[in-house]
């Protein structure tokens, strides 16, 4: 795995297994800090969500699409970091005259992600026959553009504390990278097909609940969504065959269901997720509380 202290590196891959490896490097970096990928840090009080520590996906979680990187040529080309419009609470942190380190590389990490991010959706939407797509990926990136905003005022933000992944791309990946895992694990060992399209299927679940609370619990209060953890849910039970140990992880927290072992739905509609078009997510009435998630065939 890419040193973490070495985003830049990071941020310009493009290979969809990157998202595994990433999830590779949490669970066997460092054994004893299974907090940076779990949402257990992720507090609820008072009807508010706050991150405890950085265990959110973030950008640097991301792999690059092709395209992606093509904007963030011309973004360095161009300076167009430079001319992001900050929102509020970053830009009133960017006018003070003494500002902490931790915000200081927040706040440029946001402004050239921000650019790129921007670059992108007018790239690849911008000349869609289907009037609402641009519409509706500029609603996407204004909630992430809200969520960043946010966190930046969390009381507990400090050194490490990157900025969030946008989820239109995240979950693409996320998605992406579980179907074709499963997929090459059929064709090298076929004589267990069976049992890795049961293992696929208890994957498409997890996605299918971490998807939900996004649209659910997250986007609307424009919380940083936590990390996907299908991969990491696999190789504890399949991989370790440590069942025990997941459990633990969620144990006694407002995350208990994660913890359990049997995740498929009873009836079988997982079996028809796909990869979802443009992120598989969809912005009605203007509000990101109307999220909704569309599964394509």
């Amino acid at each position: 795995m890419t040193d973490p202290q070495e985003p830049q590196k990071i941020f310009l891959v493009t290979s969809q297994h990157t998202f595994i490896s990433f999830a590779k490097g949490e669970i066997l970096h460092d054994p004893s800090a299974e907090s940076c990928f779990l949402p257990t840090s992720l507090s609820h009080h008072g009807g508010e969500w706050d991150w405890n520590s950085p265990a959110y996906a973030t950008v640097i979680d991301t792999p690059m699409t092709d395209k992606l990187v093509q904007a963030a040529l011309v973004v360095m080309r161009n300076k167009l970091a430079d001319k992001v419009v900050l929102p509020p609470n970053i830009k009133m942190l960017s006018e003070k005259n003494i500002l902490l380190e931790c915000h200081k590389s927040y706040i440029k990490e946001f402004s050239k992600s921000a650019a790129i991010f921007e670059y992108w959706v007018q790239a690849c939407y911008g000349d869609s026959e289907d009037p609402n797509k641009l519409a509706t990926m500029k609603k996407a990136f204004e909630n992430w553009r809200l969520t960043c905003n946010k966190l930046i005022f969390s009381p507990n933000f400090s050194t490490g504390w990157r900025v969030p992944a946008f989820f239109l791309v995240y979950n693409m990946y996320c998605t992406n990278a579980c179907l074709d895992y499963f997929k090459k694990q059929k064709e090298l060992y076929a004589i267990k097909e069976d049992l890795w399209e049961e293992y696929l299927l208890d994957a498409l679940a997890v996605v299918e609940a971490w998807r939900d609370m996004f649209v659910r619990r997250t986007s609307p209060q424009y919380i940083a969504f936590p990390k996907c953890l299908w991969y990491h849910r696999y190789f504890f039970l399949e991989v370790k065959e440590q069942p025990g140990r997941w459990r633990n992880f969620f144990e006694g927290s407002i995350f208990d269901d994660r913890g359990i072992i049997s995740v498929q739905n009873e009836s079988d509609d997982v079996a028809e997720v796909v990869l979802p078009n443009v992120g598989g997510v969809c912005f009605d009435n203007g509000s990101p509380s109307d999220l909704e998630i569309n599964i394509q065939e």
